[in-house]
């Protein structure tokens, strides 16, 4: 995941989908913002790393597997715009903004429902 770790990002979402995964993972989380202490805080049993900002993204993207954006909201989203274009798989928010319009309605990418933890859970086990 990439972007400012503020609440209308919906990083909790993720977090509470992938603590309900029954495998391991390791997911990393680059940015910087008001709810950090708060998202630290939801981790319980999975490896979440919160990186604080960085300028050079292209390592993350190419070690990546599946890249997550969990807006309430989004513009043009230039982080799932980087992960296409390092061809790392996108499951985003279908929330009012670009994502839908990116990932062309879902076929360059998978949407979930905005806020709902469960089925972001179900789609990441499905991936």
């Amino acid at each position: 995941m990439v972007g400012r770790l503020d609440k209308e990002k919906g990083i909790d979402t993720a977090i509470k989908a992938l603590e309900l995964l029954n495998f391991k993972y390791d997911i990393k989380i680059v940015g910087r913002g008001t709810e950090n202490k708060k998202l630290q805080s939801l981790v319980k049993k999975n490896k979440v790393q919160f990186l604080g900002h960085k300028n050079n993204l292209k390592k993350y993207y190419k070690k990546a597997d599946l890249f997550l954006n969990t807006s309430h909201f989004e513009g043009f989203s230039n982080a799932i715009i980087e992960a296409l274009n390092f061809k790392v798989p996108v499951i985003a928010a279908n929330c009012p903004g670009g994502n839908r319009e990116i990932l062309n309605n879902g076929e360059f990418g998978q949407l979930f429902k905005p806020h709902d933890y469960l089925d972001l859970h179900n789609k990441i086990k499905k991936f």
